[in-house]
């Protein structure tokens, strides 16, 4: 099985992860990176900045259809979220769901309407909400998600680096593409480089993280969630430990899980919580906290990350 590096040749031109942009991923299998929305916020070349447009975009057209109920024109906007195999990311164990993954999370979405409007009416239109306050979407699924909606400005990097490094493209279907002048999807023919008869779409190396790494961010919003308002509440104080229990001293981490715990509140219903009674400024001061954290993968860490997804493959 082979990289991208060697596939189209640039091995023998001394091209290895250190000196190019892009990640040198196995072809014909998912390796195990996921698209990072947050690093994308770290850059403000253009073409990241076209991404995060897109994005917001996106979430602005969420929160009009939401808050109006038109719940047939959210459909239409959620239905082109989509798995996208040519990016090679991922974890579905060689057996890409494609398009059902968007049918997957539209419906996780739907049964999460309540809380979505609840969270950007508070004027939270952040795209990490999806993440931290819906069951069923994890690391792999935001990715999906995020890849989905910045597909066409993944393709014009491609473009961008097969013209410079002289890789042939061919023209091919790249699948559902988000314009977000409009918000529509499009089905659009694009010169692209092919594996196996099959689109390949490249992929910056400094805005994917490890499945740990995005788990870790959602885990850090709880941490920051708790020490910023749970644990000084007199009204959780009340309800974990009663009310002839200490009310003059803070609550600790441990005993809150407990209480969680037992009364069946997971992580994703705290952040929930989180996200839908924090004041705005407050969501804003958490996001900006847990992005202080983040940091870009170095080229020796991705060469790690994907030789352990060939193995896992294996």
């Amino acid at each position: 099985m082979e990289k991208i590096i060697e596939y189209y040749g640039l091995d023998a031109q001394g091209y290895n992860q250190q000196n190019v942009e892009f990640l040198d991923l196995y072809l014909g299998i998912d390796n195990l990176l996921f698209l990072d929305y947050n690093k994308i916020l770290l850059s403000n070349s253009p073409l990241y900045l076209a991404m995060k447009g897109d994005i917001d975009a996106f979430m602005r057209g969420m929160f009009v259809y939401l808050t109006r109920g038109q719940n047939s024109d959210l459909a239409t906007l959620l239905k082109g979220l989509h798995e996208t195999n040519a990016t090679h990311l991922g974890m579905s164990k060689n057996k890409p769901k494609g398009n059902s993954v968007g049918d997957e999370l539209k419906k996780e979405i739907f049964k999460n309407l309540l809380f979505l409007r609840s969270s950007f009416l508070k004027g939270n239109m952040e795209i990490d909400s999806i993440y931290f306050g819906i069951e069923n979407i994890g690391p792999d699924r935001i990715s999906d998600i995020v890849t989905s909606i910045i597909k066409l400005r993944l393709i014009q990097f491609t473009q961008g680096q097969c013209l410079k490094h002289g890789i042939q493209m061919d023209r091919v279907l790249a699948g559902k593409t988000f314009d977000s002048s409009n918000l529509s999807w499009n089905l659009n023919f694009v010169d692209l480089p092919t594996y196996e008869g099959k689109p390949v779409i490249l992929i910056p190396k400094d805005i994917v993280s490890s499945y740990a790494s995005i788990s870790g961010t959602f885990h850090s919003f709880i941490r920051y969630g708790f020490n910023k308002f749970f644990k000084t509440s007199p009204v959780y104080k009340l309800l974990v430990r009663g009310k002839d229990g200490k009310k003059d001293t803070d609550l600790k981490r441990k005993e809150f899980n407990e209480y969680n715990k037992v009364i069946g509140l997971n992580p994703k219903a705290v952040s929930k919580q989180i996200l839908t009674e924090f004041d705005n400024k407050d969501l804003v001061e958490a996001f900006a906290e847990i992005r202080k954290k983040v940091r870009i993968l170095t080229d020796d860490e991705l060469v790690e990350i994907i030789e352990n997804s060939i193995k896992k493959a294996n």
